[in-house]
């Protein structure tokens, strides 16, 4: 099952499986080709189906974060057998997939799914010291500037120069691509966590205690989290996520610094100037926070 939730989480082009199906039950339904559809019912699938796709790649994240956390809690150790696997299937989603798939690109990965592999890899590298679980905050741009190192972090698989420096390339790049001011003002204005109607307590992202607390008769195939999770603005949703790869990056500098250092040598032989700024500083927040802790 854990392998099935990675390949998931991993699709970056579920959404056009979820199209080609949609426009095959379309064709079904009233005998016209995909030719004959009018402008507003190609944009009406199309929604539906990056809407789907978020919602199933969501719940997959949110269903491995559970597994992994009641696997550690519960014991048994680390999680060594599907270590590589999760964290492969977290990681590629830093990078735009290549297409397989007609058209011939890829969507960026939505901020919420980002969230998710920032947390399943956060958690990754914290297995002996299992970390709570990320809440979503009001105040996540604010939150960046008083992180602390929750433990000791250990990279959970085998990885040679050149893939520590990939995953430092990659990591960065998804920071850059949500799009903010980066490093974030002291001083930024709050995103609102909006929480839907009847949910109860904060939002919390793969709780397994409050995923068992689930009312049973319910029968639902979307769990609360998912749906308040979906349900954020989408700034609130791109300052949470910058705040879990912030969480992430402390790991990744003391993990891996060899290949911040092989990024920041071809960034600035690039003249990338926007990466350069946040490896930078995020290597120093990591020094700062290490000293103190």
């Amino acid at each position: 099952p854990m392998e099935w939730l990675a390949a998931v989480l991993a699709d970056q082009e579920l959404y056009k499986r979820f199209q080609i199906s949609l426009e095959h039950a379309e064709i079904t339904q009233t005998g016209k080709d995909k030719a004959d559809f009018v402008l507003e019912k190609a944009k009406t699938i199309r929604e539906e189906s990056e809407r789907r796709a978020e919602i199933l790649r969501a719940l997959a994240g949110s269903t491995l974060l559970i597994l992994l956390r009641c696997l550690l809690k519960d014991g048994r150790g680390e999680v060594p057998g599907v270590a590589r696997l999760v964290f492969e299937s977290a990681a590629s989603l830093f990078k735009t997939a290549a297409p397989r798939l007609a058209p011939p690109f890829v969507k960026a990965t939505p901020p919420s799914l980002v969230l998710y592999a920032s947390e399943i890899l956060h958690l990754l590298f914290h297995q002996a010291s299992v970390p709570p679980p990320f809440q979503l905050r009001d105040d996540a741009a604010q939150a960046i500037h008083v992180l602390e190192m929750p433990g000791v972090a250990r990279l959970p698989l085998s990885l040679g120069a050149d893939g520590r420096e990939a995953l430092v390339a990659s990591f960065i790049v998804a920071l850059v691509d949500l799009n903010l001011t980066l490093p974030p003002d002291p001083g930024a204005k709050h995103a609102p966590v909006v929480l839907p109607e009847a949910f109860r307590g904060a939002v919390l992202l793969g709780e397994a205690e409050a995923a068992l607390a689930e009312p049973s008769g319910r029968h639902e195939v979307v769990s609360s989290e998912v749906k308040a999770l979906l349900a954020q603005s989408p700034e609130c949703l791109r300052w949470n996520a910058a705040l879990a790869l912030y969480s992430l990056g402390l790991d990744l500098t003391t993990t891996c610094e060899d290949g911040f250092q092989g990024s920041l040598a071809t960034w600035r032989r690039r003249g990338e100037q926007g990466k350069l700024l946040i490896a930078q500083d995020m290597l120093q927040r990591s020094q700062r926070v290490v000293a103190s802790s």
